[in-house]
């Protein structure tokens, strides 16, 4: 009985989507070293996914056999199938289905290669695509929780560095902000975590006092999202981009305590 033989699986595209040969010089090491670089244009669809646009880093790049000159053969997998997808990703890095909760992560040609003199947070948040082994397929992880329903929107709950552990509970503090803002009276407010003291810390400026405050929560999220401490101020600081500065309320609220 013959064996079937092993076919590779090839994206034929015209020159003007593929660059080879980009040198780069590891951070780490110091050493320069080359890559190539696809970009899959508009109306791409494998395997009935469209991926138009998508960025990837092929190992190899041939002359194209049957196109001329002008193209060239990109091989993919050998002997299965291609699979290429946008998703959200759950911590694991692993694609999540429609309605549960997952990290966005992007990805393109208009992606940032890492951010500039920190290597750790690049390392951290420019990751291989968990769900691709096969070739360099960067992501970036945004660090922004979202759901995709089923009108294929993505809905935006919080960011990633605002889930914490508390009372043996999962709590992601933006839903406890949310609580916050629906009380009468209340302008703006921000919940930080103090890990070491493991409590709940609320700053807010509005016209409750912190015990009507306290009192208006019980009756709007469990006992685990409860804050611990409510601080009230005349006006929360903001940062440069209109936001209220997070980075400044630890200082005065979380560290200066420590």
């Amino acid at each position: 009985m013959s064996q079937e033989t092993p076919k590779n699986t090839y994206v034929t595209l015209h020159k003007n989507f593929v660059r080879t040969d980009i040198e780069h010089t590891d951070r780490r090491t110091g050493e320069t070293r080359t890559f190539n670089s696809v970009t899959l244009p508009k109306g791409t669809v494998i395997d009935g996914h469209d991926v138009s646009y998508y960025q990837f880093s092929p190992l190899f790049v041939n002359e194209s056999r049957y196109r001329g000159e002008d193209y060239r053969d990109i091989p993919l997998l050998t002997n299965r199938e291609v699979w290429l997808r946008r998703s959200i990703l759950d911590k694991d890095g692993k694609p999540v289905p429609d309605g549960e909760a997952g990290e966005i992560c992007v990805r393109g040609s208009g992606l940032a290669s890492g951010y500039f003199g920190n290597w750790e947070k690049t390392t951290e948040c420019f990751i291989q695509n968990p769900t691709n082994p096969y070739f360099r397929d960067i992501l970036y992880r945004t660090g922004d929780i979202a759901v995709k329903k089923d009108d294929g929107l993505l809905y935006f709950l919080s960011r990633q560095d605002g889930q914490i552990k508390h009372m043996g509970y999962r709590i992601e503090l933006g839903e406890i902000e949310t609580a916050l803002h629906s009380v009468d009276g209340i302008a703006a407010a921000a919940c930080l975590f103090d890990r070491n003291r493991d409590r709940i810390v609320c700053i807010y400026e509005g016209e409750p006092d912190a015990a009507a405050l306290a009192r208006a929560m019980r009756r709007l999220v469990p006992k685990y999202m409860l804050p611990n401490i409510y601080e009230k101020l005349d006006a929360l600081p903001m940062n440069a981009n209109g936001k209220i500065d997070r980075v400044k309320l630890k200082e005065q609220f979380i560290h200066a305590e420590d």
